[in-house]
């Protein structure tokens, strides 16, 4: 029986990725789920959000790039902030460590929004997944 990708890549609680990061219920008040490529893509971001340490019982879970935030944007922070995300997706073992892009570039003259564009490449896929995640440096979202 061959394995599906929802099986591959999992199923969790669907949170709702704008500023309240809130979790959603479904018509049959339960939680809606994400599953697949889809929740790949938003454990890639919840692992990036959660800094190193944070969470007690998996003391190496998440990213150094919560790092940044309330720090001044100079010439260093977008190299930096790549190299983190790089970082926190080598970590991740539902991706293939070949195909990864990272770009992240600031998104207003002030900066303090750094656009990140990841593309990863699930294992067992040729297919590509694109995730645009929009970080706060300044803290606020």
């Amino acid at each position: 029986m061959a394995i599906t990708n929802e099986q591959r890549l999992g199923i969790d609680i669907r949170i709702d990725s704008g500023q309240t990061e809130d979790l959603l219920v479904g018509s049959s008040s339960d939680f809606k789920t994400v599953s697949g490529n889809d929740n790949l893509a938003q454990a890639i971001v919840n692992r990036l959000r959660t800094a190193v340490g944070e969470l007690e019982l998996h003391p190496n879970y998440g990213s150094r790039l919560p790092s940044l935030i309330g720090t001044n944007p100079d010439d260093f922070t977008l190299p930096l902030a790549r190299q983190h995300i790089r970082e926190s997706l080598q970590q991740e073992p539902r991706i293939k460590n070949t195909g990864t892009k990272v770009r992240a570039n600031f998104t207003d003259a002030n900066k303090t929004v750094i656009n990140c564009e990841i593309k990863v490449v699930p294992i067992d896929s040729e297919v590509a997944i694109n995730i645009i995640w929009p970080f706060f440096i300044t803290g606020e979202a």
